[in-house]
């Protein structure tokens, strides 16, 4: 995966390791959807950006409420 690749799999992972998935504030989640979307939007090569991520990584994904 180019360098580029890489740092925005990582971004993609810091968001979703900041996940507010158990809290009620609104303004919250939303600021963090919206990091976790500008990650995946960067990636160009999204089939291999998910076989990167750890299972742990989907299972937040799954949970993100927006």
């Amino acid at each position: 995966m180019p360098n580029i690749q890489y740092k925005t799999v990582e971004a993609l992972k810091t968001a979703l390791e900041g996940s507010p998935l158990n809290t009620k504030d609104e303004r919250c989640k939303s600021a963090n959807w919206i990091m976790v979307h500008r990650a995946i939007m960067a990636i160009k090569e999204v089939v291999a950006m998910f076989s990167s991520l750890d299972p742990e990584y989907y299972d937040i994904l799954m949970k993100q409420d927006t």
